[in-house]
Protein backbone atom coordinates (compact mmCIF):
# COMPACT_ATOMS: atom_id res chain seq x y z
CA UNK A 1 0.00 0.00 0.00
CA UNK A 2 2.68 2.38 0.97
CA UNK A 3 4.66 1.91 -2.57
CA UNK A 4 0.75 2.32 -4.36
CA UNK A 5 0.60 5.40 -2.62
CA UNK A 6 4.34 6.83 -3.71
CA UNK A 7 3.47 5.02 -7.39
CA UNK A 8 0.63 7.27 -7.63
CA UNK A 9 1.66 10.41 -5.97
CA UNK A 10 0.83 12.06 -9.57
CA UNK A 11 -1.65 10.41 -10.86
CA UNK A 12 -5.37 9.06 -10.76
CA UNK A 13 -4.76 7.31 -6.88
CA UNK A 14 -7.54 4.69 -7.84
CA UNK A 15 -5.70 2.00 -6.26
CA UNK A 16 -5.49 3.89 -2.97
CA UNK A 17 -9.82 4.75 -3.48
CA UNK A 18 -9.67 0.64 -3.69
CA UNK A 19 -8.23 0.38 0.09
CA UNK A 20 -10.02 3.18 1.16
CA UNK A 21 -13.77 2.73 -0.30
CA UNK A 22 -13.70 -0.92 -0.56
CA UNK A 23 -11.30 -2.07 2.57
CA UNK A 24 -12.07 1.28 4.75
CA UNK A 25 -8.41 1.57 5.29
CA UNK A 26 -5.94 4.53 4.42
CA UNK A 27 -2.59 3.23 6.01
CA UNK A 28 -1.26 0.14 5.49
CA UNK A 29 -0.42 0.20 9.40
CA UNK A 30 -4.46 -0.23 9.96
CA UNK A 31 -5.19 -3.59 11.95
CA UNK A 32 -8.32 -4.16 9.61
CA UNK A 33 -6.02 -5.43 7.32
CA UNK A 34 -4.22 -8.34 9.76
CA UNK A 35 -7.25 -10.76 8.95
CA UNK A 36 -6.56 -10.82 5.39
CA UNK A 37 -2.91 -9.99 5.35
CA UNK A 38 -0.78 -12.52 3.75
CA UNK A 39 2.17 -11.26 5.60
CA UNK A 40 0.73 -12.22 8.82
CA UNK A 41 -0.42 -15.56 7.79
CA UNK A 42 2.58 -16.76 5.95
CA UNK A 43 3.02 -19.41 8.86
CA UNK A 44 -0.41 -21.24 7.82
CA UNK A 45 0.97 -22.11 4.64
CA UNK A 46 1.22 -25.86 4.93
CA UNK A 47 1.90 -26.73 1.04
CA UNK A 48 4.43 -26.36 -1.40
CA UNK A 49 4.59 -22.43 -2.57
CA UNK A 50 6.46 -21.05 -5.53
CA UNK A 51 6.52 -17.76 -5.69
CA UNK A 52 8.17 -15.73 -8.72
CA UNK A 53 8.57 -11.70 -9.01
CA UNK A 54 9.66 -9.89 -11.83
CA UNK A 55 10.56 -6.80 -13.78
CA UNK A 56 7.17 -6.26 -15.39
CA UNK A 57 5.03 -6.80 -11.80
CA UNK A 58 2.65 -3.92 -11.69
CA UNK A 59 1.63 -4.30 -7.60
CA UNK A 60 5.36 -4.69 -6.00
CA UNK A 61 8.84 -3.18 -7.47
CA UNK A 62 11.41 -5.11 -8.68
CA UNK A 63 14.39 -5.60 -6.17
CA UNK A 64 15.53 -8.68 -7.13
CA UNK A 65 18.91 -9.68 -9.82
CA UNK A 66 17.79 -13.50 -10.45
CA UNK A 67 17.49 -14.16 -14.34
CA UNK A 68 14.97 -14.90 -16.42
CA UNK A 69 16.50 -18.58 -16.96
CA UNK A 70 17.04 -18.83 -13.31
CA UNK A 71 13.21 -18.18 -13.00
CA UNK A 72 12.38 -20.32 -15.05
CA UNK A 73 14.75 -23.73 -13.93
CA UNK A 74 13.42 -22.77 -10.41
CA UNK A 75 9.69 -23.08 -11.97
CA UNK A 76 10.64 -26.27 -13.59
CA UNK A 77 12.35 -27.75 -10.71
CA UNK A 78 9.64 -27.00 -8.35
CA UNK A 79 6.64 -28.31 -11.06
CA UNK A 80 8.28 -31.33 -11.67
CA UNK A 81 9.07 -32.01 -7.70
CA UNK A 82 5.41 -31.03 -6.43
CA UNK A 83 3.21 -31.41 -9.72
CA UNK A 84 5.03 -34.19 -12.18
CA UNK A 85 3.37 -34.65 -15.16
CA UNK A 86 3.31 -38.89 -14.87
Amino acid sequence: MRWVARKESYGAKLSTRYWERCLDVADPGDKKLDPISPLKHADRITVPLLLIHGREDSTVPYERSATRLQMLQASMAFLEKYNPPD
